[in-house]
């Protein structure tokens, strides 16, 4: 037995199915998600890639202050083998007192702008 609509109520429209609507917009929610999480893992790689090959360097011990071969025979080569080492000290002194410290990350100048120096602290 069926009910009867009152007269004083509008007329009811026909169900709309709106089920291929709504698979079409899991898809693209779903490949948009598989896109985001793509782009996360790259991220993490390249950022792992950088950053461990800078952590590497950081952990290996330094170099020398001057390095120089002290088995050179002529004393004019060997002085030469010194000058150009303090000069190359010297010049990286004056390269890291161009950079600029921010929260313990230094900062070099390029054209356009600042980058970070990676596997620097200061």
């Amino acid at each position: 037995m069926e009910r009867q609509r009152p007269d004083y109520l509008p007329p009811l429209k026909p169900r709309r199915w709106s089920f291929p609507w709504l698979l079409f917009i899991a898809a693209v929610l779903l490949a948009l998600a598989a896109f985001g999480i793509k782009q996360h893992i790259d991220t993490q790689i390249a950022w792992n890639t950088r950053f461990e090959r800078a952590g590497n360097a950081r952990i290996s011990p330094a170099p020398p202050a001057l390095p120089v071969d002290v088995s050179a025979d002529d004393p004019v080569e060997h002085l030469r083998d010194v000058q150009n080492a303090r000069q190359r000290v010297e010049q990286d002194a004056r390269e890291r007192a161009s950079w600029r410290c921010i929260d313990g990350i230094p900062f070099r100048k390029i054209p356009g702008g600042w980058e970070n120096v990676p596997g620097e602290r200061c």
